[in-house]
């Protein structure tokens, strides 16, 4: 509890940074289960139901993907071209799908508990091809954007969220018309968890918008960025999970004559 009264002390000057989520998720987990299911909203149920049916997947094919601007940008190339990727580690395609389907849980109860009004908003900026779905639009129109995390990863949290995840939620904030975001992270292992409440920034804005115009920039020259360190001698975390390392150290184009 000490950390977030630091955090409010520090952000004391401007409501919009207060933290909005921890304590209704607090208040939620100090729920019965029956008590959970009595609370759960005919509307958030409607939406349970359509993402388990999968109305609210979209091709990745033709646009970039916020949550990966941040990350390796030949991997983000190739989804753009729509190259088809390798067979991923069962152990982490688990870890995926249990952070997917606690995305559902909280979206499903913010629905419930009032602390959120809409969930799942796909955003597009037409002029880059950038773009992605927020995971939920708070009663102030700012964004939730929950995050799942080893234990490991969730050590590192408590200074700050990552740089990848501000690039993505000021993407978001702009797309949506927002300036504050909610970063929350969530232990998968333990299930602990932290809210960031965050307001965009020019120097953040200005990294997003160039990596954006580089990616444009590759697409319109069909080139691809260099490979990354450890990623050419194959040795690096990075390139053993990545799902386009089939064709990565070898392709030069962006549109891969042979797939």
């Amino acid at each position: 509890m000490g950390d977030i009264l630091v955090a409010a002390r520090r952000t004391a000057g401007n409501p919009m940074l207060e933290q909005t989520v921890w304590q209704r998720h607090y208040d939620w987990l100090e729920m019965t289960e029956d008590e959970q299911f009595a609370a759960i909203t005919p509307e958030a149920a409607d939406f349970a139901r359509d993402w388990f049916l999968g109305r609210f997947r979209r091709p990745r094919a033709g646009r970039f993907s916020l949550s990966g601007l941040g990350g390796c940008q030949r991997a983000l190339l190739f989804g753009f071209a729509g190259v088809p990727k390798l067979g991923e580690d069962p152990a982490r395609v688990e870890l995926a799908s249990m952070g997917t389907h606690d995305h559902v849980f909280w979206q499903v109860e913010g629905l419930s508990m009032g602390w959120l009004k809409l969930v799942e908003r796909f955003v597009l900026d037409p002029r880059t091809m950038v773009g992605g779905s927020i995971d939920g639009i708070q009663p102030d129109d700012s964004i939730f954007e929950l995050k799942t995390v080893t234990s490991a990863k969730f050590g590192k949290v408590f200074d700050g969220p990552f740089w990848e995840h501000l690039i993505q939620a000021d993407g978001y904030g702009e797309l949506w018309g927002s300036d504050y975001i909610s970063i929350v992270y969530q232990d998968r292992q333990y299930g602990n968890f932290r809210e960031h409440r965050v307001e965009r920034d020019d120097k953040t804005n200005k990294a997003r918008l160039a990596i954006e115009a580089k990616l444009n920039d590759h697409v319109a020259s069909d080139t691809l960025p260099p490979v990354l360190s450890g990623c050419d001698t194959r040795s690096s975390m990075t390139y053993k999970q990545c799902p386009y390392r089939k064709y990565c150290l070898t392709a030069t184009k962006v549109m891969l004559e042979e797939r």
